[in-house]
């Protein structure tokens, strides 16, 4: 839950539309031990567009997926760094590069 007692807004980021329709479905059905949702979906984003979606839907986390690309990765998350108010960010990779991983902590 957001600090306000609020379910916290999630954005969801990932070219795979069944998984992120899957993922969006789950979060929207948790609750916590007083059956309070816990989250609420605001949005689904293929990779290209999340900023521009995060800065329409004002989700308070963006969960995000990155490729095998470092370039791409310190792309996607900042593009997200630069939205106002910013968003926490998840990111979900089925890479283990040191590389990719490196570009995602550094940019931010």
């Amino acid at each position: 839950m957001s600090g306000n007692g609020a379910p916290m807004k999630v954005l969801i980021a990932d070219g795979h539309a069944m998984f992120a329709q899957a993922l969006a479905e789950m979060l929207d059905v948790a609750e916590d031990e007083t059956g309070c949702r816990v989250f609420e979906v605001v949005g689904l984003a293929d990779g290209g567009g999340v900023a521009q979606t995060a800065e329409s839907a004002r989700p308070d986390v963006v969960v995000t997926e990155v490729d095998g690309s470092p370039w791409a990765a310190r792309e996607t998350v900042g593009c997200l760094m630069a939205v106002r108010p910013r968003p926490g960010v998840v990111v979900l990779t089925s890479h283990g590069s040191p590389r990719v991983l490196r570009a995602v902590v550094e940019a931010g």
